[in-house]
Order: C-alpha cells, then structure tokens, then sequence
C-alpha cells in the first residue's frame, strides 16, 4: 500500500529499466522494457527557463518564475552492459561474422552508419526512510536518447577494482499532449517489488 511520509531521506537505489519509445498522433506507447544490468546510480541535470522580471520604481516589482523545462542531461552507472543491452540502447545492427577457425564463425555487432540509437523511456527505483522505516519511490524519464558509451578499462592487479560503467543520456519532452518528460508515482511504495512492478506497468510492460 503506498504511503506518504512528511519528509525522506535516501538510502539507496536499484532496478534501472528501460524501454523501447513510440509516439503516433501524439499517442506515447512503450514496447521491450528490460531491466539495465545492476544499477549502481544515476544522476540528472535539469536546465530551466529563465525568470522573466519587471522592474518598476527602480525595484524588482513582478515575476514569472521560470520553471518550465527546458532540455536535460543524465548519466546512469550500472555494473555493465552486455551486448545484448548495447545493441538494444544503440540501434546497433548485425555485421559481418569473423571466422576465427574452420569451425567456429562469430555473429558481430556493428557501430558504423547504420546504427541508429533509438528513443527510450528510462525508470528507476529509489529507497528512502523515514523513523528507521524504509519506502522506495520510483521516477520514469518518458523520452531519452543515449549517446555512445565509453571503453574504459583497466588491468586487474593485486586487489580487485571493480569497474563500473557509465551511459550518458539526453533528456527530453515526449511527444504526447502534455509534453511530459517525468513521471513519478503521487505516494511512495512499501515494498521495492511494488515501484518496480509501477515502473515496468509506465514503460508498457505487464
């Protein structure tokens, strides 16, 4: 059953998904939502319009507040991507198999022209507590792009240094009436299954 505690604080975060995006005549539909690897976190940076003042008897006299989105950025760290997923946020296509041996051809993935990165929506769940209780709050971003990600890596040495990978994205308004680019739930959850299964439902899974 969601709840509404007075105030929060963040105690952790999990269960990126993200989904394939489609809008017809204004009709946002979602298809292929998958959970991204592990998540380890995300972050977002929101650009706003500007506060539009008037001034009168030398004095900031009225305000409209500029609180209308923009454009936005984000970045999401998961343990890694497979391939699988890579393609998925990259468009990749097919490509030429190599021929290792005699008996062994390997399928390939290509980034070259043909790959097209398609629009996605991403969500996530957050956990947060409130007099040692825990809730967990969900957000779903409802049109994105990723753009490339990097290759970073380095050799392992006495110690393990788990490397973690990082996807940028660019955040933008849907296509829908309400040019919508958040969405979250009105209440928090009790349960993480419940934000997950709230997620999963906002990016046309079951």
């Amino acid at each position: 059953m969601p709840e509404n505690p007075k105030s929060i604080v963040t105690t952790g975060f999990s269960n990126i998904h993200v989904a394939l995006y489609a809008a017809d005549g204004g009709n946002v539909t979602y298809t292929g939502v998958r959970k991204l690897g592990r998540s380890v976190s995300m972050s977002t940076d929101i650009s706003t319009s500007d506060d539009n003042n008037f001034y009168a008897d030398d004095r900031l006299a009225e305000t409209e507040t500029g609180s209308a989105f923009t454009d936005g950025s984000g970045t999401m760290t998961i343990d890694g991507l497979s391939p699988d997923d890579e393609a998925f946020l990259m468009g990749l296509k097919a490509g030429n198999p190599v021929q290792v041996d005699s008996s062994n051809s390997v399928e390939t993935l290509e980034y070259g022209a043909e790959m097209e990165p398609p629009y996605i929506g991403i969500g996530a769940v957050k956990k947060v507590q409130r007099d040692g209780k825990s809730y967990w709050g969900a957000m779903v971003l409802a049109k994105c792009r990723c753009k490339v990600p990097g290759d970073d890596a380095t050799t392992q040495e006495d110690q393990i240094d788990w490397q973690t990978q990082d996807i940028d994205f660019t955040i933008m308004r849907d296509d829908s009436a309400k040019n919508r680019w958040k969405i979250i739930p009105k209440t928090l959850f009790t349960t993480e299954s419940a934000a997950v299964a709230f997620i999963k439902k906002a990016l046309g899974g079951e």
